[in-house]
């Protein structure tokens, strides 16, 4: 229970330290601002012609939340990680009774929890808007947040792997290159399948594993809230689990790697 407690502290520091995070509350503006779109189908009935206005009021705004719940998540993290880590800090940190996992440990979950707040409060944003048009509580809006959640947990996730092998801004640059290849997937399967043979193939394959299936998982955003209807190559329990696992593999393998330095 006492490490239990030491990574709950840490991360209720990580937390407290980002109520001043300038550049998070700029990002959540500008997303609000971008939400804020989802007005115009309802004021402007032709604005997608086979579309209704609900419908096309929820693709603005989920798509706004998405975009920046991407930045949010990169630059808070590398913020949050450059600032915790930094060589003065770690080591008065480290003079303490705390452990490298503990540290590492309580700064990704700190990381989860502001972007959790962050989504709620860009979802409490579209769902007041679309409320107030149709006068009814639209409560499914709410039933998509775990997905993105997810997603974002995806995002925070490979900004500390990276982290712990590039300990500069190259960490949140990869991070959005895999976020990028996670919403390109299918097509980066298919291009290889059309590319290799043989071992490459089977190699190339095995690479791809490690690509988190975000397309997929917006897919099962999509149908959750009921938005659109989006097929997806594998059941959604499987691409859950599957997603489930990888940051499980992600996240312990961060928190093994920065444990075993000694810097």
């Amino acid at each position: 229970m006492d490490n239990f407690k030491k990574i709950y502290l840490i991360a209720m520091d990580v937390f407290h330290s980002s109520t001043s995070d300038r550049l998070m509350y700029g990002l959540l503006i500008l997303a609000l601002l971008f939400i804020a779109t989802a007005n115009v189908p309802f004021m402007n009935k032709s604005f997608i012609e086979f579309q209704d206005p609900l419908g096309s009021a929820k693709q603005l705004g989920f798509s706004g939340i998405n975009i920046f719940l991407l930045l949010i998540s990169i630059f808070v993290s590398l913020g949050t990680l450059q600032g915790f880590l930094n060589k003065d800090r770690l080591i008065l940190i480290l003079s303490k009774p705390v452990r490298r996992w503990q540290l590492f440990s309580g700064i990704i979950s700190g990381l989860f929890f502001i972007v959790l707040i962050n989504l709620i409060v860009m979802t409490l944003g579209l769902w007041l808007i679309i409320s107030m048009h149709t006068r009814e509580l639209n409560l499914n809006i709410f039933l998509g947040m775990g997905i993105m959640f997810v997603v974002a947990a995806i995002y925070i996730s490979f900004v500390c792997f990276f982290y712990t092998f590039f300990p500069n801004a190259l960490s949140g640059i990869l991070a959005f290159i895999m976020a990028v290849a996670g919403f390109s997937s299918t097509n980066i399967t298919n291009l290889i399948e059309g590319a290799f043979s043989g071992l490459f193939l089977k190699g190339a394959k095995l690479g791809i594993l490690i690509l988190p299936k975000i397309n997929a998982l917006w897919a099962i955003y999509l149908r959750t809230t009921q938005t659109l209807y989006v097929e997806t190559d594998y059941s959604s329990i499987y691409i859950l689990f599957r997603t489930m696992a990888l940051l499980l593999c992600v996240n312990l393998i961060s928190i093994l790697r920065f444990s075993l330095k000694k810097e």
